[in-house]
């Protein structure tokens, strides 16, 4: 069975996110994580850009609230 050319999963995807400062990895995983859930179990749940940047800092051990970025 060949592949197609080409794949559009636009109307999987959540809408554009305003990134600040240096979340871009967060705001990518958490993108991937919500197409996931819609494509495979239709599941619009809207899940917190916060949380996922707050824990992937922590994970990396540079959690400083007095710097917002």
């Amino acid at each position: 069975m060949p592949l197609p050319t080409s794949v559009d999963l636009r109307t999987h995807c959540p809408p554009i996110l305003t990134q600040i400062g240096n979340s871009c990895n967060s705001h990518a995983a958490l993108s991937a994580h919500q197409i996931l859930l819609k494509k495979l179990y239709n599941d619009s749940t809207i899940l917190s850009q916060q949380f996922v940047f707050y824990y992937g800092r922590k994970a990396h051990g540079i959690i400083n609230m007095s710097d917002p970025n």
